[in-house]
């Protein structure tokens, strides 16, 4: 029998534990790849990828105070157009101030011509002590109108007193910096239904900007027009809710009859609002656009004292104010 030189036994071993090593490489890798995404059977029950998406959002950290500026874009009759505004909020009791005049008004203020004319007619007798439009003491009526041509309108859709970090009910909670120092790491809770609005499907896999995302579809369960959310695509790779479609946005019309989609966006770790474009026309008294779309930029940690100019408070019911109604969370997180 021959025997083999001891220079090839010594290979024989070397290779031997190369194998070894590289079989321990490749089950890693594919640990570490099987970590990287969710298991392909926790992304069939809806409910539990709702609450996932949900967990990933309360684990995100918030800064204290906020500035950004908003952007309204409109298309009437072929003709696009802008209004800026700048705004800041207290990102924890979502308190926000933004600027009353554009930046297109404050560049060109509005500047009236000539003089307001009303008229008022009196019938049947009326004794003219009742205020104009209102009905005459003396049981007439008094007829009353402008004359003059009104001043045009400045604010496409309207003043938005708006937020980034508004959620649309998607968010448990919103954790700031400066609590997150104190309580650590966010504790993930257990999945369970605590109040439920919705019924929650699998809609299927698409893609969105290169990503795979899991689109998730809601029906309400009761008041559709309170309970808005009808679409949410979820990262496939981590939960991160990239998109949602809610059926109507803010709280008049002609802005809460038309779905909206709202697109998110991650500055510093933390998700804000991207944009929300209106899904059909808008029709606002005599003007009609065609196309609608708010955009939330240069969103990033306020410093220094308070500069906005104009920011004054609003009345609640003032019909040139655009705001979102009261968020209601339906929350999967115990």
């Amino acid at each position: 029998m021959i025997k083999p030189h001891p220079f090839f036994r010594r290979m024989a071993v070397k290779l031997s534990v190369l194998a070894v090593f590289a079989g321990s490489l490749g089950v890693l890798g594919a640990e570490s790849l099987a970590d990287a995404s969710p298991p392909e059977e926790a992304q069939t029950d809806a409910d539990q990828i709702y609450a996932r998406a949900q967990s990933v959002l309360a684990a995100e950290v918030y800064p204290a105070d906020l500035d950004y500026s908003v952007v309204i874009q409109a298309s009437e009759s072929g003709k696009i157009s802008a209004n800026h505004y700048d705004g800041e909020v207290l990102t924890e009791t979502q308190e926000c101030r933004v600027e009353t005049f554009s930046k297109e008004e404050q560049a060109q203020p509005f500047t009236p011509r000539g003089i307001n004319v009303n008229y008022a007619i009196s019938i049947f007798g009326a004794s003219g002590r009742a205020p104009v439009g209102h009905p005459d003491p003396s049981g007439a009526s008094i007829l009353s109108g402008p004359i003059s041509r009104p001043s045009p309108p400045t604010d496409l859709l309207g003043i938005p007193e708006l937020t980034p970090t508004y959620s649309f009910g998607l968010r448990p909670g919103l954790r700031l910096a400066t609590a997150a120092l104190k309580e650590g790491p966010p504790v993930i809770g257990r999945v369970g239904t605590r109040t439920a609005f919705y019924t929650i499907t699998v809609a299927g896999r698409e893609t969105i900007d290169a990503g795979e995302v899991i689109h998730l579809r809601f029906e309400p369960l009761r008041e559709p027009r309170k309970y808005r959310l009808r679409d949410l695509w979820v990262s496939a790779a981590d939960y991160w809710p990239a998109q949602a479609r809610v059926f109507g946005n803010f709280t008049v019309e002609p802005e809460t009859s038309v779905p909206w989609l709202v697109r998110f966006v991650r500055v510093d770790g933390a998700t804000y609002i991207a944009t929300e474009t209106a899904e059909g026309r808008l029709r606002r008294g005599n003007r009609t656009f065609d196309s609608a779309v708010i955009r939330f930029e240069n969103i990033r940690r306020h410093h220094g004292p308070r500069d906005l100019r104009f920011a004054v408070p609003l009345e609640a019911d003032d019909p040139g104010r655009l705001i979102e109604p009261e968020q209601l969370v339906r929350s999967a997180i115990q």
